[in-house]
């Protein structure tokens, strides 16, 4: 199949949808969080994210608060609770999906969904939020997961063209074979693959970077695209 990701939500007034997860990282939900704010419709807080936004509008005097909290509410505390007592707060028991999972369910498949707050954080919910960007349930949405120094998402199996924005605030880009071993042709990078297989212990391709504002990547298998500063 031919798929396109179109990156020009960066730089333009593209309306979006935010999905919030818990970070220790305050500074960093801050930075990106006040940038895209404006522009989404739908601000979804996962659990105890909700904790999160509280802390940082309670510092900041600020007024962006959540559309919906979601979640099991295992870690969201009674005083975020009362404090976004207007938002509307979705309780949530299912135990096989986590918070971000439940989060997804409330977003536009019409729009991009920006995941900030956990990428870069504790290591097994880095990974587990890099793992549901490949559930089969959530092909159908874009999902980009994003903080200050990295932007990262899936790219399936068939033939992607990645449009960047007129201005790429990234220097280097990577693409990791996550779902087994992939032969992979690219074009538009500094060092292209040629029909390569690429795989976990073996050829990955890291650091790389992109000639063009375009880019094409051919391959058999879902791999996880990444941008870094």
């Amino acid at each position: 199949m031919n798929y396109t990701v179109n990156l020009s939500w960066l730089e333009s007034n593209e309306q979006i949808d935010i999905i919030v997860l818990n970070t220790n990282n305050l500074s960093s939900f801050n930075e990106i969080y006040y940038e895209i704010y404006e522009r989404a419709v739908n601000i979804i807080a996962a659990d105890g994210a909700a904790n999160l936004i509280r802390e940082s509008l309670m510092q900041r005097n600020g007024n962006q608060i959540p559309t919906i909290i979601v979640g099991d509410m295992d870690s969201i505390s009674e005083e975020t609770k009362e404090y976004f007592e207007e938002v509307i707060q979705i309780y949530d028991s299912d135990q096989d999906t986590t918070d971000f999972q439940k989060a997804l369910g409330y977003v536009n498949n019409e729009r991009p969904t920006i995941v900030i707050g956990d990428l870069g954080g504790r290591m097994d919910h880095s990974l587990h939020a890099i793992s549901v960007l490949f559930d089969p349930n959530h092909a159908d949405k874009s999902i980009y997961l994003y903080n200050s120094q990295n932007l990262a998402f899936p790219v399936f199996k068939g033939t992607t063209r990645i449009i960047f924005a007129s201005k790429i605030p990234w220097k280097y880009f990577g693409m990791i074979p996550l779902c087994g071993p992939a032969v992979l042709t690219t074009e538009g990078f500094k060092w292209n693959f040629n029909s390569t297989l690429s795989e976990i212990g073996g050829i990955v391709s890291a650091c790389n970077e992109v000639l063009e504002n375009q880019v094409v990547i051919e391959g058999d298998k879902n791999i996880l695209f990444t941008c870094s500063k």
